[in-house]
């Protein structure tokens, strides 16, 4: 009987200290010896990655490349809707939608940021400039709001 109780309260302790901190996260922060695995920090020289000559050949630079920009691309589309998200008038959010909107900002924020340091421990050219900073549409001169990939939607709430 004591080690049922004991099993059951061993159990109840392990799911609260597995559970999300907040509603916003979904990962356990109640003990700080759970790492999780970052695939991209295994090598600080990109040219490490081949173990046989030590240098990529020009296949592999090109597939890299090639991730970069479609990643990066993904990043621009994804600023491109947040700025006409923001263009919208402020009185027509609701409370959530405004957390919703911050939230989308610093995730947005935070993949460029990620980007830009892998790129740099890669010892590759940094993201493009237009990432670093999102302009306001207000902002944007008539020929950037003509080529916006979003010009002529209204997005958001």
């Amino acid at each position: 009987l004591a080690s049922f109780l004991l099993q059951v309260c061993w159990m109840h302790l392990s799911l609260w200290a597995a559970s999300p901190t907040d509603q916003e996260n979904a990962l356990p922060r109640h003990f700080r010896s759970v790492l999780f695995m970052d695939v991209f920090a295994d090598v600080d020289d990109l040219t490490q990655a081949d173990k046989k000559s030590g240098e990529l050949d020009e296949k592999e630079l090109s597939d890299l490349d090639k991730r970069v920009e479609g990643a990066e691309s993904a990043l621009f589309l994804a600023q491109a809707v947040l700025r006409r998200w923001e263009a919208a008038p402020q009185d027509c959010y609701a409370g959530e939608q405004t957390k919703t909107l911050k939230q989308a900002s610093r995730e947005i924020d935070q993949w460029i940021s990620a980007l830009s340091r892998e790129l740099h421990i890669r010892k590759l050219p940094d993201v493009r400039e237009e990432l670093k900073y999102r302009r306001p549409w207000a902002e944007m001169t008539t020929t950037d709001r003509e080529e916006d990939p979003y010009m002529g939607t209204i997005i958001g709430p």
